[in-house]
């Protein structure tokens, strides 16, 4: 977060004052794309005798069990104490909105952001005749209130009651679980055991015996529903890109919304949590790959050689 006095170094509107910085609610500011995973590739040909990698995928799937909205608090004033004494102000009456739905005020956490002056364009005289001339009008503060909340059906309960008293920027909602490790050792377990049902299709049928497992590699990563909604903008532009007015007449484009919605995760792995994402939920995606000695890489006139094929 920005902890030092930030200086605009270019025009702001003044019709624009007081507005937060832009971002959606839910994945505004995530990639809308989850982590990739580790998938077996083909060994160069130079090594292909020398190993045979088998991998495998697990997804497990929790629900939160804490969630932060973000609000975005503004406000404008010519000087600089006069915002100071109006955040106060609007931080005090959004503490008592979201009390009413049971948040305590330890769960609620002020985050300062920056403090912008606010320049305006005026008409003034200057040596006989008239010019314009930047001047500063106001300053604005941004305050993002953090709200701490312990399920997802109590956050759209806050959010809308932040909304009524008129708090409507709400930037981020983010969510954590106390269930993490759990999930992660639920999701290698998976995986492996999948690994093993792999090997044993895959090699027994076609080896005297299993060859010798050489090495192991584990990833597991977590994918937070932040990283699950997806933004598309749903709008035929092309009839308003070619209407032309000759320059006679200026062009005031109306603004497009972006349609943001829960994609869930798609990714092709072995293991599935085994249930549409109807709701935001956190992924757990274990990824572990064991490699075997090559039987071609083995002593072939030892018909006890591990590997050997059949």
């Amino acid at each position: 977060m920005i902890r030092t006095l930030m200086v605009l170094t270019v025009a702001l509107s003044a019709a624009h004052a007081a507005t937060p910085q832009s971002s959606g609610i839910r994945g505004g500011t995530g990639s809308g794309q989850p982590p990739q995973l580790l998938h077996a590739s083909d060994p160069p040909p130079a090594s292909i005798d020398r190993y045979i990698v088998i991998s495998a995928h697990a997804e497990v799937r929790i629900a939160p069990t804490m969630l932060r909205v973000v609000f975005a608090v503004t406000t404008e004033a010519p000087i600089a104490a006069d915002c100071l004494k109006l955040m106060r102000s609007r931080i005090g009456a959004l503490t008592r909105a979201v009390g009413e739905e049971g948040v305590e005020p330890s769960s609620i956490v002020s985050d300062y952001i920056s403090l912008l002056p606010v320049y305006a364009w005026k008409v003034e005289k200057q040596s006989g005749r008239d010019v314009a001339v930047e001047r500063r009008v106001s300053s604005i503060l941004q305050h993002n209130v953090h709200v701490q909340i312990p399920s997802e059906a109590r956050a759209q309960a806050v959010i809308a009651r932040g909304l009524e008293a008129g708090f409507g920027d709400v930037i981020a909602v983010d969510h954590w679980s106390s269930e993490l490790e759990k999930a992660r050792a639920d999701a290698q377990e998976k995986a492996l055991a999948e690994a093993q049902r792999k090997a044993r299709l895959l090699l027994d049928p076609l080896f005297t015996a299993r060859p010798l497992p050489i090495n192991i590699h584990e990833h597991t990563t977590v994918v937070y529903p932040k990283d699950l909604y997806r933004s598309v903008i749903n709008a035929y532009e092309s009839q308003f890109r070619n209407v032309s007015y000759s320059g006679r007449l200026p062009t005031m484009a109306v603004h497009r919304p972006k349609n943001t919605y829960l994609e869930g995760f798609f990714h092709p792995v072995d293991v599935r949590a085994g249930r549409l994402p109807m709701k935001p939920e956190i992924s757990v995606v274990a990824t572990i790959k064991i490699y075997y000695a090559s039987p071609a890489r083995q002593d072939a006139s030892d018909p006890k050689t591990p590997g050997k094929p059949k």
